[in-house]
């Protein structure tokens, strides 16, 4: 039995499949590219976008919140803080666990205020 594996170039699905993975593959390049960077110290929290580096003391972290979303079985989590501006702000990341432990331990010691949620559900809309 001889199998041949062809593409032909005039073939409808063939062209739309191609065109639908060129869009998925932008669409990835576009997200990644713009997915901002969030380091931690023992004092701030450093929030990187291109070349913009945001410097945010811990003492301005708000909330610290663990969402229902997972990839690859490590949870998202939503931090809220109040930026440079006054401004309330939160972002999402997905953490290292043993450096994130540490982060929300810096931030309670620094912050006593804060709010640290180590869970969620499904009424929760804040996610």
């Amino acid at each position: 039995m001889t199998r041949v594996l062809f593409i032909n170039r005039n073939d409808k699905e063939t062209v739309s499949a191609a065109l639908s993975f060129l869009a998925i593959a932008i669409l990835l390049y576009y997200l990644l590219n713009k997915a901002k960077k969030v380091e931690f110290d023992e004092k701030n929290m450093i929030i990187t976008l291109n070349a913009n580096i945001e410097i945010i003391p811990l003492i301005d972290v708000q909330n610290i919140k663990l969402t229902m979303n997972e990839i690859n079985y490590r949870s998202l989590w939503k931090i809220k803080y109040i930026d440079n501006n006054g401004i309330q702000k939160s972002v999402r990341i997905l953490p290292d666990s043993k450096n994130f432990e540490r982060f929300k331990e810096n931030v309670k010691r620094i912050n006593p205020d804060v709010e640290i949620n180590n869970w969620s559900h499904s009424f929760d809309f804040n996610q």
